[in-house]
């Protein structure tokens, strides 16, 4: 809602920097210059004030990296992806036994 000014009935501005401007005058900056300060460090966007971070970072200016759990990994990544590296291993484990167990047979 950049730029959107919100008042009450008797004309008190809500939004958090234009109240604050009232008392703080030009050292707060106005939303609408959200963007042109990066304040969200370009890994969220402003709305009123407060950054909503982009999935993956954290923090009031969402310049924190924030570690991703092995589920949100799993939902990340399709299911294709990861029968296919499985399917991949166990062929991969097969072809080793069946190599050794040939080069035994040569032995004996």
């Amino acid at each position: 809602m950049t730029g959107f000014l919100v008042t009450t009935n008797i004309g008190v501005p809500l939004t958090p920097s234009s109240c604050c401007s009232m008392c703080l005058g030009e050292l707060v900056p106005p939303d609408s210059d959200c963007e042109r300060y990066d304040r969200c460090h370009g890994h969220g966007v402003c709305h009123g004030g407060f950054c909503e971070c982009l999935e993956g970072f954290g923090g009031m200016d969402c310049s924190l990296r924030q570690v991703l759990s092995i589920r949100a990994l799993l939902e990340d990544y399709s299911w294709d992806v990861l029968v296919c590296s499985l399917s991949g291993a166990l062929v991969f484990l097969w072809v080793f036994l069946f190599v050794r167990r040939a080069s035994d047979g040569e032995r004996a």
